[in-house]
């Protein structure tokens, strides 16, 4: 009979599953396909699940989890990034969550064929994402907006400098065609004397690395003020994600992260800002089926008094739920043909009836 140890290492090169979770030594997860599953291997008691991610952690150069220390993450060598919370920080035993890095890139063509996005949907993205729209990839916990914001990546052409920050993204988009891609990261236990430097700091410094895109993930706390900043100075073509239950709360959240970083600008002001700043949002979510698609496209159309205004272009709607659990809906395209005012949108071009009412 397979150990838990053993059990969790099948696991991890199991390609269908996504994450594993351990919340205490008797309860032991799995993301699989969307959806959590029970593992039947249990941790003998605290102790041994402590061994096992101390282990990993030491393997990979990073510091173990302690009494002084009781959380701890980071990246492992083999890219999974490994998030660990000791007692008494977390009451009833330690918690553990092993985000797999998943080597198997999802491509468009296989999100057409799970129903995550509609035909008119993936050609107006090909056709945006030639031009040097600033984009931001919204959705929740889980959504998919990570993956999603590298098949985005994937369309830029293979000479443009990228420059990426964030650890989300760095082993995905390394991995992908493009020549010229420079990775910055935050990262505590290499950090020099000076401390490790910030996700706004990474924002800033990207700015000046020549970049020809910068795509960061993802936006948490004052980093987003620096974000918006070189979206209005002329770095074009900057896409960014962020946690958001909807596009209208994403434009909140920006709002919400920009206040305490930008305390002498009034919300009207702000608000400019953003609608200056962006040209798109896109919301992807993940459905109570564990299906993952993209809800929302809209436009970025600037002001109305104090507010900002959003064109959706193109919508799902859900029309029920399967016998088998499925959920049921549909792609909607508005009938609005957007028209961005703006040196970005220079040679955009849309494939004829992309924007066809449906």
């Amino acid at each position: 009979m397979a150990t838990i140890i053993e059990t969790i290492q099948t696991l991890i090169e199991d390609e269908q599953v996504a994450e594993i979770m351990v919340d205490g030594p008797a309860r032991v997860y799995v993301e699989r396909s969307g959806k959590l599953e029970d593992v039947a291997a249990t941790f003998a008691g605290e102790k041994e699940i402590i061994d096992w991610v101390n282990g990993l952690l030491k393997a990979s150069g990073l510091a173990p989890v302690s009494p002084g220390q009781p959380w701890v993450e980071g990246r492992l060598r083999d890219g999974n990034f490994l998030v660990v919370v000791n007692p008494p920080v977390a009451v009833g035993g330690p918690n553990v969550i092993l985000h797999k890095y998943m080597r198997p890139l999802l491509t468009f063509d296989q999100l057409l064929k799970f129903e995550a996005l509609s035909a008119p949907m993936l050609d107006f993205l090909k056709a945006v994402m030639s031009a040097r729209l600033n984009i931001l990839v919204a959705g929740g916990t889980a959504s998919g907006k990570t993956t999603l914001a590298r098949l985005l990546v994937d369309l830029v052409l293979e000479d443009e400098r990228l420059v990426v920050t964030g650890q989300e993204f760095m082993l995905q988009i390394m991995r992908l065609k493009h020549r010229h891609v420079v990775c910055l990261e935050s990262v505590a236990e290499t950090a020099g004397p000076g401390g490790s430097p910030s996700l706004g700091e990474l924002l800033h410094l990207a700015g000046h690395l020549r970049p020809d895109r910068i795509i960061a993930g993802e936006l948490t706390g004052p980093e987003v003020k620096e974000a918006i900043h070189l979206m209005n100075t002329g770095h074009d073509g900057i896409l960014v994600t962020l946690h958001a239950s909807s596009p209208r709360a994403a434009l909140a959240r920006l709002e919400m992260l920009m206040t305490p970083a930008e305390p002498g600008l009034p919300l009207p002001a702000i608000r400019s800002q953003i609608a200056e700043a962006l040209d798109l949002v896109i919301y992807q979510s993940r459905l109570e089926d564990g299906s993952r698609k993209i809800i929302s496209i809209a436009q970025v159309q600037g002001l109305k008094g104090d507010n900002i205004v959003l064109q959706e272009l193109f919508t799902w709607e859900k029309t029920g739920i399967a016998e088998d659990g499925r959920v049921l809906g549909r792609f909607k395209t508005t009938g609005v043909t957007p028209s961005f005012d703006t040196g970005r949108s220079a040679g955009l071009v849309f494939p004829e009836g992309v924007f066809t009412a449906s």
